[in-house]
């Protein structure tokens, strides 16, 4: 999958070689792939960032996440997340609906600050344990705390149960979704920000643009929950615009209750900086 001109993406089938399988090419944009004529904001970058979410709403098919991060609901550039509920199989139009995440929006909107470039950052899984699928929001222009310093959003969202989780318990901090929530309604979220969601303040410098690129990545303190590697594209450590990488460990309400820091100057990772060198381009776990 992938975005092409016109704020549209492209699915397609593939063989076990890599090769896409005749015919299976589809477009997904205004009036195509299933999605309703001006769905989506001409300009608004539909596709900037593309991501699994897990099963949202819970029909045994992943969905999936887009953002469109200068999309102008709410104020100019303040963008927005789409949560694309797909059909299984490659008969149907990819997508069988659709739900659009912005400053509009009950549970979420009011942290979609304008000219913040908000876009959907992909899955968490379940964070607090109420059995649904959470989604990460980043905004690489909030300037919550100062200009283009960046922050994070984690969305717990609602909608059908699933199964039981074995591995996963809710805490006490975790309120309980009310069941009538459909899914992809948003129950509440928490902003991640300087001086907000558990990150000290002045721990990031302006136009930092923390969250330019951002992942979950799996546990990496091992204590139970999901954590996130951001990208902080605009940090100067050593250079200008050198780039940073931050590790943000995750409590179950959606808090930060630490971070890492890997740069030139911090982290032990022992490279040079250099100018305009933007270490820290979209991170990835691998094992």
């Amino acid at each position: 999958m992938g975005a092409v001109d016109q704020d549209a993406l492209v699915v397609v089938s593939l063989r076990a070689n890599g090769t896409v399988v005749a015919g299976s090419v589809k477009v997904v944009g205004n009036n195509m792939g299933g999605m309703p004529a001006s769905s989506i904001a001409g300009g608004s970058h539909f596709g900037w960032s593309i991501a699994t979410c897990g099963d949202i709403d819970r029909d045994g098919v992943a969905d999936l996440t887009v953002g469109a991060r200068t999309d102008g609901t709410g104020g100019p550039d303040t963008g927005a997340a789409y949560i694309l509920y797909l059909n299984p199989g490659n008969d149907a139009d990819p997508v069988k609906d659709f739900l659009k995440l912005s400053n509009l929006t009950s549970g979420v909107g009011a942290a979609f600050s304008s000219g913040g470039l908000w876009a959907a950052a992909g899955g968490l899984g379940d964070l607090d344990g109420d059995r649904r699928p959470d989604l990460l929001l980043a905004g690489r222009g909030d300037s919550t705390a100062g200009v283009g310093r960046g922050s994070l959003v984690v969305a717990f969202m609602g909608g059908a149960l699933a199964s039981p989780s074995p591995s996963v318990s809710p805490t006490p901090s975790a309120s309980p979704s009310p069941s009538p929530a459909r899914a992809g309604d948003v129950i509440r979220s928490v902003k991640i920000a300087d001086g907000t969601g558990g990150l000290p303040g002045n721990l990031l410098g302006n136009n930092d643009l923390f969250g330019e690129s951002v992942r979950a990545i799996g546990d990496i303190d091992g204590d139970g929950i999901v954590d996130v590697a951001a990208w902080a594209i605009g940090d100067a450590d050593g250079a200008t615009l050198a780039g940073a990488t931050w590790i943000v460990f995750l409590n179950r309400d959606g808090t930060a209750k630490n971070v890492s820091k890997i740069s030139a100057t911090e982290g032990g990772a022992e490279f040079s900086a250099s100018n305009e060198g933007y270490f820290g381009a979209s991170p990835t776990r691998f094992d």
